[in-house]
């Protein structure tokens, strides 16, 4: 059981303060031909210039420029990441064929790959444990132009998209804690500040409401909003997303910075993860918050509650201690929404739909083996659901076990079927995020390889 606690008050504090956005100006091109590697899924060649392997992309860009002031208008880019956690909210349009891979070197020690479109340009973010690369994408009459890349010192493996005018960077948002990153929220961001602190705002005019937070929490907002994971706890001492200090509890916090309520899960419990996952589980048009729940006797269970801090529905745990789900997605199915979720992903690895049966969570189909976390990594997003070969349905994509295959997968009725493949470069192993997003026209995916080479397909437009 939990404790729910509605509509608990906390302190409030408003905030004024300058902030600094280095931007990317217009930069150099750099061609030559791209690296490619053959699929199934891939047909008939489209035409890139791109920097090969042997070139580094960290050298001859443009300095980053520090913005003057505090009155500029400062405006959050959506990226490819998933602001509530559900991997299937940001949907696509332009799925079909994959045209050949495109690869380049980005970062010798890479963590995440993420993506944003901003004036018809394709920004191309590489992140390491500390700093973070950007790269510009254009599309021209000859393919799509690489231009030369910046690196923002500092930037940690979770910067911020944001933009100035025509200028996009990345936010140096006020003792944001670089682990947490930001969501987009209204017309500025969410964040974590410094310790215990939940930030609402922009840059230059944020409240803050204090909160005993689990360090690397990542929030959640659906943009009415926020969820983050508190009550830090180490009863479990299971490491799986890192370290083993897990969640004891979450709060749900309004847009005002108020909390709404929030949640303390009995002994033995934690919450096993880094986040809360949003959307309509129920079908009611309401928002729920789906966490994956655990303790060292039963393994992981799915538990989902309403914004209230109401117990729903859980699903069976697995049933032996050190046994985790990754939580994916939820999805619109005809059935009824469906939770997405990894069984066991460093052992076997079934991907399972979940759906809500008379206040339970049933299993509706499984399948193995698939690998969408890594053991010890705090990168939650290794999947992405929405409908990539351009048919109308909705696919999951996510590794296998060995992590060098993305996989897309369609349910069909209580089974799930392997659609197409993109291989990595050279069958290179990855650790990254999977980051989808359209661009115009085209469907971009994009993940980074342990070597430093992001890769990326194109759909032919």
């Amino acid at each position: 059981m939990a404790i729910s606690d509605r509509h608990y008050d906390a302190p409030m504090r408003l905030r004024h303060t300058v902030a600094v956005l280095a931007i990317v100006a217009t930069a150099c091109s750099t061609t030559s031909s791209p690296s490619a590697a053959d699929n199934p899924r891939t047909s008939g060649p489209l035409s890139i210039t791109a920097a090969p392997l042997s070139t580094n992309l960290l050298v001859d860009g443009p300095t980053p420029v520090a913005l003057p002031g505090t009155d500029l208008p400062y405006a959050p880019i959506r990226s490819s990441r998933a602001p509530s956690g559900n991997l299937a909210e940001r949907p696509i349009s332009n799925g079909g064929i994959f045209a050949p891979l495109i690869s380049f070197l980005a970062d010798p020690e890479p963590i995440r790959i993420d993506l944003a479109v901003v004036s018809g340009d394709l920004y191309i973010s590489v992140a390491s444990a500390t700093d973070s690369v950007l790269t510009r994408a254009t599309l021209t009459n000859d393919g799509i132009a690489l231009n030369a890349a910046v690196q923002w010192a500092g930037a940690g493996p979770d910067p911020v998209f944001g933009s100035v005018g025509d200028n996009v960077g990345f936010v140096d948002l006020p003792d944001r804690t670089a682990q947490t990153g930001a969501v987009p929220f209204g017309d500025g961001w969410a964040w974590v500040s410094g310790e215990d602190i939940v930030a609402i705002g922009t840059p230059n005019d944020y409240s803050e409401t204090p909160v005993n937070l689990l360090d690397d929490t990542l929030l959640a907002t659906d943009g009415a909003f926020i969820v983050a994971l508190t009550d830090p706890v180490s009863r479990l001492n299971h490491g799986i997303v890192g370290d083993a200090i897990e969640g004891g509890g979450f709060v749900v916090i309004e847009d005002n910075g108020t909390i709404r309520s929030r949640v303390i899960l009995d002994d033995p419990d934690v919450i096993e993860g880094r986040s809360a996952m949003l959307g309509d589980v129920t079908g009611n048009g309401e928002t729920e918050i789906v966490v994956t729940i655990s303790n060292a006797a039963e393994g992981s269970r799915v538990a989902v509650f309403d914004l209230d801090g109401t117990l729903i529905a859980e699903s069976v745990p697995i049933g032996q201690g050190n046994r985790w789900r990754h939580q994916l997605a939820i999805v619109e199915d005809p059935g009824g929404s469906l939770i997405l979720n990894v069984l066991t992903p460093h052992i076997g690895g079934g991907l399972q739909a979940l759906r809500l049966v008379d206040g339970r969570l049933e299993s509706v189909a499984i399948k193995g083996d698939y690998s969408s976390h890594t053991i010890n990594s705090r990168t939650l997003d290794g999947a992405y659901v929405g409908d990539l070969d351009g048919d109308g349905k909705w696919e999951v994509l996510v590794p296998n076990q060995r992590r060098n295959t993305l996989v897309a997968l369609a349910l069909e009725g209580d089974d799930f079927q392997e659609d197409f493949t993109l291989v990595t470069p050279e069958g290179a192993r990855f650790e990254s995020n999977i980051a989808v997003i359209d661009w115009g026209d085209r469907t971009v995916i994009a993940i980074v390889t342990v070597d430093g080479v992001a890769a990326i397909w194109v759909t032919r437009g």
